[in-house]
């Protein structure tokens, strides 16, 4: 029988003879020198530093399901929120989405009672803040109006979407730009991502007048974030090849000139739709980019819709998780990471996407969130474990929704 080598959940010290760690996940030749990890953790999500495994395989983890923790009903939000980034500052927990409805999307037989649906509106981007990553509140922040009022949470990004913000720890950054992001935008002839800073993570202005990257599709929740241990700003962003949805990475040393975009390599994985990528540099050991992108599966139609009345709702999602140790070479599971689970409504078209950030939220628990159409649903795992390879890892604790 094999034993199975639980992953994810493991992060443990390790060296390993005969091995080499490369940039790229691949292993090195019998000859090379051991590498001196030193007190580096490593995050067991590939085979780089095992030399082989007989009778053993890896498995990945599903993360546990917590509660509720946000839901997307002021005039200005809706149902079709998406682009959920969510980070600690300190001790602060920030996070940015867009406030978007479209009542097209809504199955209407499937409300519950006392649920109704926010009119549709032009998209905005939104921001709420944290002390504990789970209880959240959405400041006024004065910048916006909508519907006459400015007593909202909605940033002021010069019409720009899909905005996309993250701390920006590289030390040469100035007091004023510690915030970076990327978004989409079109301004006037141009199109592509442009680059904003802040120095409070609320009040934002445009680095440049056009686009920093054009070389993309960009109609997805496009990352970017500086990588510390490469001293680089890597973006990943969304772009087609074949006519199947994947990934670009480009680089920077300002985060205003960017290199071209090279295409991201999936290894020996079947070719799939990945339609977000949720990347960040895992902050125990950023050395690894961990990855949880949607995997929309278009030609699927749910059991429960008519197929004549599909339309837009046609199509299955879940999230998969993937890791990376150079941004271009990628270790995919196939098996679904966040599955829909028994809520019919999580099993419609591009529903379930995985928010991009990793946060502890108590000791020994890791944070995630997955954005539905209504709300955000926390998911939890054990941060760290040292215990027999073979043996799962104890069960974190799991906050019940009320």
């Amino acid at each position: 029988m094999k034993s199975i080598l639980r992953v994810f959940v493991v992060l443990v010290l390790v060296g390993v003879a005969g091995v080499e760690a490369s940039s790229h996940g691949k292993k090195a030749a019998d000859s090379d020198p051991v590498p001196d990890l030193g007190t580096r953790l490593e995050l067991f999500v590939d085979d780089t530093l095992v030399e082989s495994m007989n009778g053993v395989e890896l498995e990945v983890q599903q993360p546990r399901r917590a509660e509720k923790v946000f839901v997307f009903d002021r005039p200005w939000e809706g149902n079709i929120p998406f682009h959920v980034a969510v980070f600690r500052d300190g001790e602060v927990f920030r996070m940015y989405y867009r406030g978007s409805s479209a009542v097209d999307y809504i199955h209407r037989e499937q409300l519950e009672p006392g649920e109704t649906w926010v009119a549709a509106h032009e998209k905005v981007s939104c921001y709420a803040e944290s002390r504990d990553g789970i209880h959240w509140t959405r400041p006024s922040l004065g910048q916006v109006e909508f519907n006459g009022s400015r007593d909202n949470n909605i940033l002021e990004i010069r019409g720009a979407a899909k905005l996309n913000p993250f701390r920006d720890d590289n030390p040469a950054a100035p007091a004023e730009a510690r915030y970076k992001a990327v978004a989409f935008a079109k301004p006037g002839n141009h199109r592509g991502l442009v680059a904003l800073s802040s120095p409070d993570g609320m009040r934002w202005s445009w680095m440049r007048e056009v686009p920093v990257i054009t070389d993309g599709a960009f109609d997805s929740h496009n990352v970017a974030f500086w990588d510390g241990e490469r001293g680089i700003y890597v973006a990943l962003y969304r772009d087609f090849l074949h006519g199947v949805r994947t990934l670009k990475y480009a680089t920077s040393t300002d985060f205003v000139e960017w290199s071209e975009g090279r295409w991201v390599d999936y290894g020996d994985a079947p070719t799939e739709q990945l339609y977000t990528n949720a990347t960040v540099p895992y902050f125990r050991a950023p050395h690894i980019y961990l990855s949880f992108p949607k995997r929309f599966v278009n030609w699927r139609i749910p059991q429960h819709l008519d197929p004549a009345l599909a339309g837009e709702r046609a199509g299955l999602s879940d999230a998969v998780f993937m890791s990376s140790r150079d941004g271009v070479h990628w270790h995919r599971f196939m098996e679904a990471f966040i599955r829909p689970g028994r809520d019919r409504r999580n099993w419609i078209h591009r529903n379930g996407i995985v928010a991009r950030g990793i946060v502890p939220t108590a000791p020994g628990e890791l944070s995630s969130t997955r954005c539905s159409t209504t709300l955000i649903r926390r998911r939890t795992c054990s941060a760290s474990w040292s215990g027999p390879m073979a043996s799962p890892p104890p069960a974190p604790a799991i906050r019940e929704a009320s």
